[in-house]
C-alpha cells in the first residue's frame, strides 16, 4: 500500500473537530470572563503570604541558621582565647 493510504487508515477512527473561527469580539469576551487560577480573596492569609514570600522566608531561615552557627563559633573561640591568655599554670587542666 502506498504511504498516503496507510496514514489515512491509521487515523481513520479519529476525526478532527472543526471549530468555527472566532471573531475578535468573541475572543475578547472569553478573555474578560476568564478567571485567574488563584484568587487571593478565596485563599487563607497564610497561604497568600507563603506563596508570595515563601522563597524569602526559606532563604531567611537558612541565613538565620548560619548566623546562629557563626555566633556560637565566636562564643566558643572567645572562651578558648580567654583561657589561652592566662599564664600556663593557671589554665584548666585537660581531662586526660
Amino acid at each position: 500500500a502506498p504511504p498516503s493510504t496507510l496514514g489515512r487508515r491509521a487515523f481513520a477512527g479519529k476525526e478532527e473537530k472543526k471549530v468555527p473561527p472566532e471573531t475578535p469580539e468573541e475572543v475578547t469576551k472569553k478573555l474578560k470572563e476568564q478567571r485567574d487560577y488563584w484568587d487571593n480573596q478565596e485563599r487563607s492569609k497564610v497561604k497568600v503570604i507563603l506563596s508570595q514570600w515563601g522563597g524569602l522566608l526559606f532563604f531567611g531561615f537558612w541565613c538565620g541558621i548560619a548566623w546562629l552557627g557563626k555566633k556560637w563559633g565566636e562564643y566558643e573561640m572567645a572562651i578558648v582565647e580567654r583561657e589561652m591568655a592566662e599564664p600556663r599554670r593557671y589554665r584548666r587542666r585537660s581531662e586526660e
